[in-house]
């Protein structure tokens, strides 16, 4: 009687279970966040061959453009004003032929506002009481968000793009019992939001005015502005490569681009110890 074999693993499965010693060299996944009109999207317009994709209520990119403040620069037309069509637009890059560098998705938090939309049709039937009672709604939304963060990692490993993330600043107070309370700067995402992307994203960049402490201890914002790389009590920030704390922006949003990008190089070319 003749005994089934079993079969081996595939030649795919076979690639997959070798074992590497070395990265895939992957375009890196940056998520920037600062106040209003502090130069986010102008900073990433000279990003590596960008295109932007603008949602609802974020028009800031072509508003510059028409102002002559920013060189024409390539995007999606109009905003994306639905979850699905977001999806969608960020599944086209990942399939077409094309030269882009970088993808600015601009901006992140509305891009939550479509999510919510979206959980809130489809799972308690546009009704909003329903998405709020017991925070239901805002629980189930991280599993439909962690679509986008896929569709995103399929882009960056089907077309080689670096991906960027730009959101507002939310900003709150601290208590200080000792002391006088401090200004505390978030991402405006919902927690249950924030938590998945921040495991995501390779650096968390925080922009804002450089704060100089008097000798009294109270903080005075200066006029230039600088990229934070790494947490401090005021802010969240952090990053995987190796980046000097603070990251000066110097006249212009192109001399911001060029500055963060030798800083990077900086870090990979010592390890990732700054000199």
């Amino acid at each position: 009687m003749a005994t089934a074999t079993k079969a081996g693993p595939s030649a795919a499965a076979k690639k997959m279970f070798e074992i590497a010693t070395a990265g895939r060299k992957l375009p890196g996944r940056y998520f920037l966040y600062g106040p209003e009109k502090i130069g986010k999207t102008s900073l990433a317009a000279y990003l590596p061959n960008p295109v932007f994709i603008q949602v609802k209520g974020e028009t800031g990119l072509e508003t510059l453009i028409d102002a002559g403040q920013l060189p024409p620069t390539a995007h999606l037309p109009g905003e994306v004003t639905s979850w699905t069509d977001l999806l969608a637009a960020i599944d086209f890059l990942s399939k077409s032929e094309h030269e882009y560098k970088t993808l600015v998705l601009d901006g992140v938090d509305s891009g939550q506002k479509l999510c919510f939309e979206y959980v809130r049709m489809v799972s308690f039937e546009g009704d909003e009481g329903k998405f709020m009672a017991y925070h239901k709604g805002y629980d189930m939304s991280p599993n439909t968000w962690k679509e986008l963060l896929v569709t995103l990692d399929d882009l960056r490993l089907n077309r080689k793009m670096a991906v960027v993330m730009i959101a507002h600043a939310r900003v709150s107070k601290k208590k200080n019992p000792s002391g006088e309370d401090w200004t505390h700067y978030t991402p405006n995402l919902h927690e249950k939001i924030w938590e998945p992307t921040a495991a995501w994203a390779d650096a968390i960049f925080f922009l804002n005015f450089e704060t100089i402490v008097s000798d009294d201890g109270k903080g005075k914002a200066t006029k230039s502005r600088i990229i934070y790389t790494e947490p401090d009590a005021t802010y969240v920030a952090g990053n995987r490569f190796g980046l000097r704390e603070e990251i000066e922006c110097g006249e212009s949003a192109k001399e911001a681009c060029e500055n963060l990008a030798a800083a990077l190089k900086a870090a990979r070319n010592t390890d990732g110890k700054e000199g």
